[in-house]
């Protein structure tokens, strides 16, 4: 059995300009193939860039998929199309080995009588990137309601599922800091969730998320989904953690800019409501302004764009992103966006930690057994 794998950093010792990464996956997104087929022309980096983006930001299978028959492909050198077509060929193989692993998660945990809601991997593909395999993930995300974490969590172990992430002084008191715990079953990786977020003030209920959720089917299979502006709710608040971790990926904001498209313009105002309602508004304005910047979305998107003015530069966007001492930088960044004083999230952080870094860090991962 393989062993269970090591978080990469994005954005360390990239070996080209991360400029340059932000540039290929923007361009791509907007549809800017000629644009894209200059820069690979004149670019004496672009098959390390392809390579960064495709092995530490999960972006070669969306690379791939819109790049493939467009002008910029055969303008690509050649090592960069077959980096882009192995990291495709990986997916399609990864895509259909989850899409039987949901039909296995639905089984055994319907068997226990909880309902599951489907997040991110082939969901988020299928519906809002083209396809299921279009973009890049080697995990499943399942949301189960809070009141039956424990019972889906004893199912999963008894149908020998290995639990990775450890429990901090039992299992009761360490899911009151964490969302979600790993999971796995040989090469098989599930993250389980009960919550999206344990920081404090967020409202954003899992009740309230199944009960607003859509049926959508997946290999011939009715799962629940979430509606499309909870789906956004959703990937900001992932996204505003994963910034204060240095682990954000462009793939992350690449979906955040596929989910926005649903949004309609008219709709922006009553999403930042909602979001204001549970505690999420600073924290999803923020990491919107940051997509818009990177990615030159913000005359695609006026009224979004009006209502998040002034966007930061794309210099300064960029660097949140960037890793500092501790991530002190990225939670400089974060404490103004939160929805508690510094006071109040100082003391959950501190309070929190020994719960949090149990669970997820890789140093405290549960030993797979021989």
């Amino acid at each position: 059995m393989a062993k269970a794998p090591i978080p990469s950093k994005p954005w360390t010792g990239l070996d080209c300009r991360p400029e340059d990464l932000v540039f290929l996956a923007g361009s791509v997104l907007r549809g800017e193939f000629e644009e894209v087929a200059r820069w690979a022309e004149s670019s004496k980096d672009a098959v390390q860039v392809v390579e960064m983006l495709a092995s530490r930001h999960r972006a070669g299978p969306f690379l791939a998929f819109r790049l493939k028959g467009s002008a910029a492909w055969e303008a690509l050198p050649e090592a960069a199309r077959a980096r882009l077509v192995k990291s495709a060929d990986l997916q399609a193989a990864t895509t259909r080995d989850c899409l039987s692993h949901l039909g296995e998660l639905r089984r055994i945990l319907g068997s226990a009588g909880c309902e599951l809601l489907v997040l991110k991997g082939p969901e988020l593909g299928m519906r809002f990137a083209g396809a299921a395999d279009a973009r890049g993930y080697r995990d499943l995300d399942v949301l189960v309601a809070e009141k039956n974490r424990q019972k889906a969590c004893e199912v999963l172990e008894e149908a020998g599922y290995h639990r990775l992430s450890r429990w901090f002084l039992g299992s009761s008191l360490s899911s009151r800091f964490n969302h979600a715990v790993d999971y796995r079953k040989g090469d098989r990786l599930l993250d389980l969730h009960w919550c999206v977020s344990r920081l404090p003030s967020i409202g954003l209920k899992t009740d309230d998320l199944f009960d607003r959720s859509v049926p959508l089917e997946i290999d011939g299979m009715m799962f629940c989904a979430l509606r499309p502006d909870d789906e956004l709710a959703v990937l900001l608040i992932s996204a505003f953690a994963d910034i204060q971790r240095g682990y954000l990926r462009l793939q992350s904001f690449v979906d955040i800019a596929n989910v926005m498209k649903r949004v309609p313009e008219a709709e922006w105002i009553a999403f930042f409501r909602r979001q204001s309602s549970q505690g999420t508004e600073g924290m999803s304005r923020a990491v919107l302004g940051l997509v818009l910047s990177l990615f030159d979305l913000a005359e695609a998107n006026p009224k979004l764009s009006s209502l998040l003015s002034p966007l930061p530069a794309k210099a300064e966007a960029l660097a949140v992103l960037f890793p500092s001492s501790g991530g002190r930088a990225a939670k400089r960044w974060a404490l103004p966006h939160l929805p508690v004083g510094r006071l109040h999230y100082a003391c959950w952080w501190l309070t929190s930690l020994p719960f949090r870094v149990a669970a997820s860090h890789h140093l405290f991962r549960r030993p797979l057994p021989s």
